[in-house]
Protein backbone atom coordinates (compact mmCIF):
# COMPACT_ATOMS: atom_id res chain seq x y z
CA UNK A 1 0.00 0.00 0.00
CA UNK A 2 2.57 2.32 0.67
CA UNK A 3 4.45 1.51 -2.17
CA UNK A 4 1.05 2.44 -4.59
CA UNK A 5 0.12 6.14 -2.61
CA UNK A 6 4.72 6.60 -3.03
CA UNK A 7 4.04 6.07 -6.54
CA UNK A 8 0.54 8.30 -7.01
CA UNK A 9 2.59 11.06 -5.25
CA UNK A 10 5.37 11.23 -7.03
CA UNK A 11 3.53 11.20 -10.57
CA UNK A 12 0.90 13.63 -9.45
CA UNK A 13 3.64 16.01 -7.88
CA UNK A 14 5.00 15.75 -11.66
CA UNK A 15 2.09 17.16 -12.97
CA UNK A 16 1.47 19.80 -10.16
CA UNK A 17 0.78 22.54 -12.82
CA UNK A 18 -3.02 21.57 -13.16
CA UNK A 19 -5.74 21.88 -10.89
CA UNK A 20 -7.03 19.49 -8.06
CA UNK A 21 -10.59 18.74 -7.09
CA UNK A 22 -12.59 19.10 -3.89
CA UNK A 23 -15.47 16.66 -3.70
CA UNK A 24 -18.83 16.43 -2.22
CA UNK A 25 -21.85 13.94 -2.62
CA UNK A 26 -23.70 13.80 -5.68
CA UNK A 27 -27.53 14.74 -5.44
CA UNK A 28 -28.45 11.95 -7.57
CA UNK A 29 -27.18 8.56 -9.71
CA UNK A 30 -28.03 8.88 -13.76
CA UNK A 31 -26.34 6.33 -14.54
CA UNK A 32 -24.34 8.67 -16.73
CA UNK A 33 -22.52 11.70 -15.59
CA UNK A 34 -24.19 13.12 -12.38
CA UNK A 35 -24.66 16.62 -12.08
CA UNK A 36 -25.60 18.26 -8.73
CA UNK A 37 -27.27 21.71 -8.96
CA UNK A 38 -24.84 25.03 -8.23
CA UNK A 39 -24.68 25.68 -4.73
CA UNK A 40 -26.64 22.03 -3.81
CA UNK A 41 -25.76 20.63 -0.84
CA UNK A 42 -27.03 17.17 -1.02
CA UNK A 43 -26.57 13.87 1.16
CA UNK A 44 -24.85 11.55 -0.46
CA UNK A 45 -27.59 8.34 -1.08
CA UNK A 46 -26.83 4.92 -1.72
CA UNK A 47 -27.19 4.18 -5.61
CA UNK A 48 -28.19 1.39 -7.19
CA UNK A 49 -25.22 -0.43 -8.60
CA UNK A 50 -24.36 0.90 -12.10
CA UNK A 51 -21.07 -0.80 -12.65
CA UNK A 52 -20.03 -2.55 -15.76
CA UNK A 53 -18.21 -5.38 -14.51
CA UNK A 54 -15.41 -6.41 -17.09
CA UNK A 55 -15.37 -9.90 -18.23
CA UNK A 56 -13.71 -12.43 -15.32
CA UNK A 57 -14.41 -10.54 -12.73
CA UNK A 58 -17.31 -12.08 -10.98
CA UNK A 59 -17.80 -12.09 -8.02
CA UNK A 60 -14.30 -10.76 -7.01
CA UNK A 61 -15.00 -8.85 -4.09
CA UNK A 62 -17.41 -11.67 -2.50
CA UNK A 63 -15.21 -14.61 -1.95
CA UNK A 64 -13.48 -14.41 1.57
CA UNK A 65 -11.50 -17.21 0.79
CA UNK A 66 -8.71 -15.63 -0.11
CA UNK A 67 -7.08 -12.62 1.54
CA UNK A 68 -5.38 -9.77 -0.88
CA UNK A 69 -7.33 -10.85 -4.28
CA UNK A 70 -6.30 -8.90 -7.13
CA UNK A 71 -9.37 -6.89 -8.77
CA UNK A 72 -10.48 -6.11 -12.58
CA UNK A 73 -11.23 -2.72 -13.96
CA UNK A 74 -11.76 -1.23 -17.10
CA UNK A 75 -11.14 1.88 -18.71
CA UNK A 76 -12.70 3.45 -21.57
CA UNK A 77 -11.67 6.68 -23.32
CA UNK A 78 -13.36 8.98 -26.58
CA UNK A 79 -12.28 12.10 -27.83
CA UNK A 80 -9.07 12.95 -29.01
CA UNK A 81 -7.38 10.04 -27.43
CA UNK A 82 -9.25 6.71 -27.41
CA UNK A 83 -8.45 3.82 -25.57
CA UNK A 84 -10.33 0.84 -24.33
CA UNK A 85 -8.54 -1.19 -22.03
CA UNK A 86 -8.60 -3.58 -18.75
CA UNK A 87 -6.29 -3.28 -15.97
CA UNK A 88 -5.75 -5.16 -12.64
CA UNK A 89 -6.63 -3.28 -9.71
CA UNK A 90 -4.22 -3.62 -7.28
CA UNK A 91 -5.59 -2.35 -4.25
CA UNK A 92 -9.07 -1.07 -2.57
CA UNK A 93 -9.08 0.16 1.10
CA UNK A 94 -11.29 1.80 3.29
CA UNK A 95 -10.81 4.46 6.86
CA UNK A 96 -12.18 7.14 7.86
CA UNK A 97 -13.43 9.86 6.21
CA UNK A 98 -10.51 12.30 6.82
CA UNK A 99 -7.04 14.86 5.14
CA UNK A 100 -4.80 11.92 6.02
CA UNK A 101 -2.80 10.04 3.74
CA UNK A 102 -4.94 6.83 4.14
CA UNK A 103 -8.68 8.59 4.94
CA UNK A 104 -11.32 7.58 2.97
CA UNK A 105 -11.72 5.71 0.06
CA UNK A 106 -9.01 4.27 -2.20
CA UNK A 107 -8.75 2.16 -5.76
CA UNK A 108 -5.43 1.70 -7.53
CA UNK A 109 -4.07 -0.25 -10.44
CA UNK A 110 -1.72 -2.74 -10.69
CA UNK A 111 2.27 -0.87 -11.45
CA UNK A 112 3.57 -1.65 -15.35
CA UNK A 113 0.47 -2.52 -16.80
CA UNK A 114 0.95 -1.18 -20.00
CA UNK A 115 -0.70 0.86 -21.43
CA UNK A 116 -1.79 2.32 -18.08
CA UNK A 117 0.81 4.08 -16.13
CA UNK A 118 -1.46 4.69 -13.26
CA UNK A 119 -5.28 4.72 -12.51
CA UNK A 120 -6.72 5.75 -9.29
CA UNK A 121 -9.67 6.95 -7.15
CA UNK A 122 -9.18 8.70 -3.95
CA UNK A 123 -12.54 9.95 -2.22
CA UNK A 124 -11.51 11.56 1.03
CA UNK A 125 -15.02 12.32 2.19
CA UNK A 126 -16.36 8.53 1.34
CA UNK A 127 -18.31 7.73 4.43
CA UNK A 128 -20.85 5.40 2.62
CA UNK A 129 -21.49 4.24 -0.96
CA UNK A 130 -23.05 6.71 -3.21
CA UNK A 131 -22.32 9.31 -5.44
CA UNK A 132 -19.69 11.94 -5.21
CA UNK A 133 -19.81 14.85 -7.72
CA UNK A 134 -16.29 15.84 -7.83
CA UNK A 135 -15.78 20.08 -8.56
CA UNK A 136 -12.67 21.94 -9.19
CA UNK A 137 -10.53 23.78 -7.48
CA UNK A 138 -7.68 26.41 -7.61
CA UNK A 139 -3.83 25.28 -8.26
CA UNK A 140 -2.44 26.36 -5.63
CA UNK A 141 -5.33 24.04 -3.43
CA UNK A 142 -3.66 21.28 -5.33
CA UNK A 143 -0.58 21.45 -4.35
CA UNK A 144 -1.52 22.17 -0.74
CA UNK A 145 -3.75 19.08 -0.69
CA UNK A 146 -0.88 16.94 -1.89
CA UNK A 147 1.54 18.46 0.55
CA UNK A 148 -1.14 17.08 3.48
CA UNK A 149 -2.29 13.93 2.15
CA UNK A 150 -0.20 12.89 -0.87
CA UNK A 151 -2.78 13.56 -3.87
CA UNK A 152 -4.21 16.16 -6.06
CA UNK A 153 -7.32 15.03 -6.69
CA UNK A 154 -9.79 11.92 -6.70
CA UNK A 155 -9.15 10.30 -10.04
CA UNK A 156 -5.49 9.69 -11.19
CA UNK A 157 -5.74 8.87 -15.11
CA UNK A 158 -2.12 8.89 -16.24
CA UNK A 159 -1.42 6.81 -19.42
CA UNK A 160 1.83 5.77 -21.35
CA UNK A 161 1.98 6.43 -24.71
CA UNK A 162 5.43 5.14 -25.38
CA UNK A 163 7.87 3.73 -23.02
CA UNK A 164 8.96 7.21 -21.84
CA UNK A 165 6.03 9.86 -22.62
CA UNK A 166 3.46 9.70 -20.05
CA UNK A 167 -0.17 11.57 -20.66
CA UNK A 168 -1.93 12.85 -17.56
CA UNK A 169 -5.82 13.46 -17.73
CA UNK A 170 -6.94 15.86 -15.03
CA UNK A 171 -9.95 18.61 -14.53
CA UNK A 172 -10.40 21.87 -16.04
CA UNK A 173 -13.17 24.06 -15.52
CA UNK A 174 -15.49 22.58 -18.57
CA UNK A 175 -15.00 19.23 -17.04
CA UNK A 176 -17.34 16.92 -15.19
CA UNK A 177 -16.72 13.99 -12.94
CA UNK A 178 -18.73 11.88 -10.60
CA UNK A 179 -17.16 8.91 -8.55
CA UNK A 180 -20.07 6.41 -7.52
CA UNK A 181 -19.08 3.35 -5.13
CA UNK A 182 -21.52 0.40 -4.40
CA UNK A 183 -21.20 -2.82 -2.58
CA UNK A 184 -19.23 -1.59 0.32
CA UNK A 185 -16.86 -0.02 -1.38
CA UNK A 186 -16.00 -3.33 -3.67
CA UNK A 187 -17.08 -2.16 -7.16
CA UNK A 188 -16.97 1.58 -8.52
CA UNK A 189 -17.40 3.80 -11.41
CA UNK A 190 -15.97 7.01 -12.21
CA UNK A 191 -17.83 8.95 -15.15
CA UNK A 192 -16.14 12.04 -16.39
CA UNK A 193 -16.45 14.64 -19.32
CA UNK A 194 -13.55 16.80 -20.85
CA UNK A 195 -10.43 15.64 -18.88
CA UNK A 196 -7.51 17.21 -20.19
CA UNK A 197 -3.88 16.17 -20.77
CA UNK A 198 -0.71 18.63 -19.95
CA UNK A 199 -0.02 20.34 -22.80
CA UNK A 200 3.13 18.78 -24.99
CA UNK A 201 4.87 20.38 -27.91
CA UNK A 202 2.42 18.91 -30.41
CA UNK A 203 -0.11 21.14 -28.84
CA UNK A 204 1.39 24.31 -29.82
CA UNK A 205 0.30 26.38 -32.71
CA UNK A 206 2.42 29.16 -33.49
CA UNK A 207 -0.04 30.61 -36.07
CA UNK A 208 -2.31 30.43 -33.14
CA UNK A 209 -2.89 33.67 -30.71
CA UNK A 210 -4.69 31.38 -28.20
CA UNK A 211 -2.70 29.57 -25.12
CA UNK A 212 -2.33 25.70 -25.98
CA UNK A 213 -4.36 23.10 -24.73
CA UNK A 214 -3.93 19.41 -24.17
CA UNK A 215 -6.25 16.59 -25.49
CA UNK A 216 -9.66 15.95 -24.34
CA UNK A 217 -11.58 12.99 -23.43
CA UNK A 218 -14.44 11.62 -21.97
CA UNK A 219 -15.05 8.55 -20.86
CA UNK A 220 -15.15 6.06 -17.45
CA UNK A 221 -13.13 4.09 -15.31
CA UNK A 222 -15.00 0.60 -13.97
CA UNK A 223 -13.78 -1.56 -11.06
CA UNK A 224 -14.29 -4.26 -9.37
CA UNK A 225 -12.07 -5.21 -6.28
CA UNK A 226 -10.88 -8.54 -5.60
CA UNK A 227 -10.19 -7.52 -1.12
CA UNK A 228 -11.68 -4.13 -0.04
CA UNK A 229 -8.86 -3.30 3.00
CA UNK A 230 -10.40 -1.76 5.79
CA UNK A 231 -7.95 0.58 8.27
CA UNK A 232 -8.91 1.31 11.50
CA UNK A 233 -9.04 4.87 13.21
CA UNK A 234 -5.62 4.25 14.97
CA UNK A 235 -3.64 3.43 12.14
CA UNK A 236 -5.20 6.04 10.35
CA UNK A 237 -4.11 8.41 12.30
CA UNK A 238 -0.42 6.74 12.93
CA UNK A 239 0.45 6.66 9.10
CA UNK A 240 -1.09 10.48 8.52
CA UNK A 241 1.22 11.06 11.94
CA UNK A 242 4.36 9.73 10.06
CA UNK A 243 3.90 11.29 7.33
CA UNK A 244 3.26 15.08 8.20
CA UNK A 245 6.52 14.36 10.49
CA UNK A 246 8.23 13.46 6.37
CA UNK A 247 6.56 16.12 4.35
CA UNK A 248 7.31 19.63 5.14
CA UNK A 249 4.63 22.23 5.69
Amino acid sequence: MTRTHGTALAILILVSMTGCTASHPAAASTGGTTAAAAGDTATTAPAADSTSQPAGSADAAADPSSADKSGVGHVSLTGQYSLEHDFIVDMCSVAPAGDGLLSGYHMASKDGDAPIGMIAVTLKEYAKDGPYEQTLTSREAAVGRAMTSGVLGPLTLMLMRDATTPLGFMQVPESKLTITVSNDGAKGIAEFTDLESQVSVEDFDPKSSEPPHGKRVSGSVTWTCGTVGHINATMNDAVNGTFKKLIPH
